[in-house]
């Protein structure tokens, strides 16, 4: 019965590991996405003052 205990603790900490990088991982790109989002704002609104 240990080893069965021992086992399903472990798959437990497996799934929770996978789970937390999953949800950090697409924190991460969700993060990338806004930032290049404000790179491209920053350079639409140098053009529009060398345009003015």
């Amino acid at each position: 019965m240990k080893g069965r205990e021992y086992l399903e603790k472990e798959y437990e900490h497996k799934i929770r590991i996978k789970t937390k990088s999953y949800f950090l991982k697409k924190e991460f790109k969700e993060n990338k996405e806004e930032s290049k989002d404000e790179k491209r704002k920053k350079k639409q609104n140098k053009r529009s003052v060398f345009k003015e």
